[in-house]
């Protein structure tokens, strides 16, 4: 199991993109009561489909706020700036969908190892270096919406860079002690971020938003239709 403590999100899969030739990646997510992704964002070339369980869930997509309960389908076509959480006071579990997979689940992976370092003081969002890492590795997977790509890895390099260097500089001498070597992850975990949150809300990535706002991006709704607020 994946589990994202930036997020609260908990992922288990169903299949990946090895066992469907890279058709597919199907996961169960559940989002405890309050939880949420901290952005809306962008999966460039790639569908989601949220089909709801149990629970209740919220989805910003376009102009409209999107309730979905059990047997509800949400589909957020490729391209669509969306966010989503737990709408009810339950945990929510709803079955995903994602086509193609690419690296989907390895971006998943990566925003876990990420979320368990430092991140700025009062927001949901790791180090912006972190999340520049991860950003320029994953772009076919994810991107900020809003925002122009070319423009965006002009303002992620160097905060990759930096990102690259002090974990390098830590990283320089390893030891084969395994003290000393937990000693430079815990460093890593308490190092307080230096850069403004208003850095990441100039790029568009803090958007911890009040539920029921609307968002911009459009998508449709399968079967039942749910309620739209």
């Amino acid at each position: 199991m994946i589990e994202n403590p930036i997020s609260g999100e908990q992922i288990v899969v169903r299949e990946s993109g090895a066992q469907t030739g890279g058709q597919l990646l199907s996961f169960d997510l559940f989002l405890p009561p309050g939880g949420h992704v901290p952005a809306r964002h962008v999966h460039p070339v790639q569908e989601e489909r949220f089909t709801v369980v149990t629970g209740r869930m919220r989805f910003r997509l376009g102009r409209h706020t999107v309730l979905a309960g059990p047997g509800e389908t949400v589909l957020v076509a490729a391209g669509t700036a969306h966010w989503f959480g737990n709408a009810g006071a339950e945990v929510a579990h709803s079955r995903v969908e994602v086509r193609p997979a690419l690296r989907m689940l390895e971006l998943f992976e990566a925003t876990e190892a990420m979320g368990r370092r430092g991140r700025f003081l009062g927001t949901r969002l790791p180090r912006l270096s972190n999340l520049a890492l991860v950003l320029l590795e994953f772009q076919r997977e994810l991107a900020v919406p809003d925002v122009p790509a070319f423009l965006v890895r002009v303002l992620l390099i160097p905060l990759a860079w930096l990102g690259r260097r002090r974990v390098g500089a830590r990283l320089a001498s390893p030891s084969t002690d395994p003290a000393a070597r937990a000693s430079v992850h815990d460093a890593l975990d308490r190092e307080d971020a230096v850069e403004g949150a208003g850095d990441a809300a100039a790029l568009g990535l803090v958007d911890d938003p009040v539920i029921g706002q609307p968002a911009p991006a459009g998508s449709r709704l399968q079967r039942r239709r749910p309620e739209v607020a």
